[in-house]
């Protein structure tokens, strides 16, 4: 009886092996959800430029297709246009003389998507920020290409290529002097 009541007590225990052989552990693999790489998208939070106006005296980011890049040619300055009619736009970047060499040269940056972080302001009821910094711009132009090397912003822009060569000065040729003496002598 005592071998029953032994066998009724190990046959429902179901959980425990009745072998003695040894079994390695065992591993519960679970499957966790794969996550992307989280990246903070500097570009985010954007505002397209006919926004801009909205945002007068707030540092933000601004977002639009360069459509021209205009110059006066009083100042010097540059404006980059985001309207085929800059007069009617309600946005534009200004890029003044003396911040030439720290943006670079922004005629390069016409036909491409820009994204500029600054300080919108209004100027003659116009939206503007001012670019002084080629660090704000952000995006796939992450710097104006840089201006020629002999670029003078202090002439207002003016390139002034230099002597391409050595050899460019004209040289006054020099004659042998003429003998004074008379041959006939």
């Amino acid at each position: 009886m005592l071998t029953l009541l032994l066998f009724l007590l190990l046959s429902q225990n179901t959980q425990a092996p009745l072998s003695t052989e040894a079994k390695s552990p065992q591993t519960i693999v679970t499957k966790q959800p794969e996550t992307k790489a989280q990246t903070v998208d500097p570009n985010k939070g954007c505002i397209p430029f006919n926004d801009a106006v909205k945002k007068v005296g707030e540092t933000v980011c601004v977002t639009g297709k360069v459509l021209q890049v205009g110059e006066s040619k009083k100042s010097g300055t540059q404006f980059l246009n985001f309207c085929e009619d800059y007069r009617g736009c309600p946005f534009t970047v200004v890029v003044f003389p003396k911040d030439r060499d720290k943006v670079g040269d922004v005629k390069k940056l016409e036909g491409q998507t820009i994204y500029i972080h600054g300080k919108v302001q209004e100027y003659q009821g116009q939206a503007e920020i001012i670019l002084a910094d080629a660090d704000q711009l952000k995006g796939p132009v992450v710097k104006a290409p840089g201006a020629p090397e002999k670029y003078d912003a202090d002439a207002n822009g003016k390139y002034s290529p230099g002597n391409p060569s050595k050899n460019n000065k004209k040289t006054k040729k020099t004659r042998a002097p003429k003998d004074k003496t008379d041959p006939g002598m």
